[in-house]
């Protein structure tokens, strides 16, 4: 469908064209968002899980492997002294569970990154509706009223176009 250029008003048309922009860029972010963490978060399950299918007692192995302990044995019936301690949990697992938050915490920063777009696209829904947002009064008042509902560096950069930051490595809990 193609409307002719006198169709649509000025202003509405001066505000799509600054905003599609945007909307695209932040869905394009949240979406390279979603795909490495969820990537970390499948990388990291496997080290937890590779870290637990190593976390037994010498009693247990043997149990499960079918040789019960005799004195002075363990699981591979080898003299005590020549066998490796069984892994217990510990930094390596701590460091796993901990990334697996990391990850969590990402897929709660793309549904923000998701939830500012979503709104933005209530508020232009609305506004095409007849229900203009008072405090709105032009396009770059509603780019700014944008802007300032964005929760993270990376969509303030994005919703100007700039290279994104670089992220820091750590992360806060809440």
């Amino acid at each position: 469908m193609s409307l002719p250029p006198d169709a649509v008003p000025p202003v509405l048309r001066a505000l799509l064209q600054q905003l599609l922009p945007i909307w695209q860029r932040s869905l394009a972010l949240a979406r390279a968002q979603s795909e490495a963490d969820t990537h970390r978060l499948l990388e990291n399950f496997a080290q937890v899980a590779d870290q637990l299918a190593h976390v037994q007692l010498p009693a247990a192995a043997a149990a499960r492997a079918g040789h019960p302990l005799k004195p002075g044995t363990d699981a591979a019936d080898m003299p005590i002294g020549e066998v490796r301690e069984p892994h217990a949990p510990g930094p390596l697992l701590q460091a796993g569970i901990e990334q697996i938050l990391v990850g969590l915490q990402g897929q709660d920063r793309v549904g923000q990154m998701l939830g500012a777009v979503s709104t933005d696209m209530g508020r232009f829904i609305a506004w095409l509706e007849g229900h203009p947002d008072p405090a709105v009064q032009s396009p770059d008042e509603w780019l700014s009223r944008l802007a300032q509902s964005y929760t993270m560096e990376e969509q303030r950069d994005r919703h100007h176009d700039l290279p994104a930051a670089a992220q820091g490595a750590g992360v806060d809990f809440f």
